[in-house]
């Protein structure tokens, strides 16, 4: 399956500031405090389609169909959250719960072959035998692991204006589709999810004022090499409320 999570320049830089920043001075005016809930569901449906070459002696075209979906669920937990600054940046690093994924893979071979001419090989060989088979695809984190889920609110790098939100490891959920599926494994919650809140509205929040999004945002990804063709996507349909409580 294609990896949705390519090296991110907003991981990059959100390491490099937290590895910068220092405890406030004693007798500093108090951060402002912020809860941020956010739920909903993130679900994955991938497909790679594979040719296979046919027996020697054989000619015709067949392919392994792959096709990957699941979802999960993200439940928001309480906390009280200062809106880090640093330089031009202003952002949030939050938990959240997410549960209940049980991808599943499934596996269809379709084709056609046909005894070369001339070419002397087995009837028997150049049968082509259609077949499917499913396999779940086991979780590598634990859900305890899962509840500990860490996701982060920060500026997009073209448009500043807008918050991306995204989990903090880009590999939160990451899952072995073996025997079925030996190549990489799936995972889920590596998109960087560019949402319509914008920083200044919620730096212009008062206490106990909130601002509230509702949105569905889905991030598509396809590779088409020789031999390959995948398809897939990553769709979050979320809540997301950010209250300023102090």
């Amino acid at each position: 399956m294609v990896s949705r999570g390519a090296a991110s320049t907003v991981g990059a830089t959100l390491a490099v500031l937290s590895m910068m920043l220092v405890p406030g001075a004693a007798g500093a005016t108090p951060r402002k405090l912020f809860t941020v809930s956010f739920s909903g569901t993130v679900a994955i449906a991938d497909s790679e389609a594979q040719e296979r070459t046919p027996p020697s002696g054989c000619v015709g075209t067949s392919t392994d169909t792959f096709r990957l979906n699941g979802s999960a669920r993200i439940t928001p937990i309480a906390a009280r959250l200062p809106l880090i600054e640093h330089g031009e940046w202003s952002y949030f690093v939050f938990p959240a719960d997410v549960s209940g994924l049980a991808p599943v893979m499934t596996q269809e071979a379709a084709g056609t072959w046909s005894v070369e001419p001339d070419s002397g090989g087995g009837q028997e060989s150049c049968v082509f035998k259609p077949s499917t088979a499913s396999a779940p695809c086991p979780l590598r984190k634990t859900p305890a692991q899962l509840a500990k889920s860490s996701f982060s609110l920060f500026p997009d790098p073209q448009l500043t204006s807008r918050f991306l939100v995204y989990d903090d490891d880009h590999n939160i959920i990451e899952g072995s589709c073996e025997p079925l599926y030996e190549a990489a494994a799936p995972q889920v919650l590596q998109a960087e999810f560019l949402t319509s809140l914008h920083v200044s509205t919620v730096k212009r929040l008062g206490k106990g004022r909130s601002v509230t999004i509702r949105e569905t945002i889905a991030v598509p990804h396809s590779l088409n090499e020789p031999g390959t063709k995948i398809a897939a996507s990553e769709t979050l349909t979320f809540a997301l409320t950010v209250k300023r409580v102090r």
